[in-house]
């Protein structure tokens, strides 16, 4: 039986997750990638900085309750477990386009987006 990460990450996604992590005072250990009920299609990608207490608390927890950890050379990422299951087969990408720059989620469980491109369906 094969296995697949639930979410992979782009070189460009691993070096800016890197660099924001470097960059948070005091330093962030992982950014956490989340999906939440919101946006006119249903669902919108979540992410923030997960800081050392925060990190220890969440390795703590029972292990079904844990975070999946995702690791890309030096880039740490946390999926919320309640979102594993949206986001299996997602890639994770950073993008530069024009004057923005940004994270891309290139998820296959999509069904559709809504016309600004912030939220999805499953």
């Amino acid at each position: 039986m094969t296995t697949h990460a639930p979410l992979t990450l782009t070189a460009a996604a691993a070096a800016r997750v890197n660099e924001l992590l470097n960059t948070e005072t005091p330093a962030a250990t992982a950014l956490m990638v989340g999906v939440s009920t919101k946006g006119c299609s249903g669902m919108s990608y979540t992410m923030r900085l997960v800081h050392a207490e925060e990190a220890e608390k969440l390795s703590a927890l029972p292990k079904l309750q844990q975070p999946l950890m995702v690791k890309s050379g030096a880039a740490t990422v946390y999926l919320e477990s309640s979102a594993a299951m949206y986001l299996l087969g997602t890639e994770m990408d950073f993008v530069h386009d024009g004057l923005h720059a940004k994270f891309v989620f290139n998820n296959p469980n999509e069904k559709g987006r809504c016309g600004c491109g912030e939220s999805f369906n499953i």
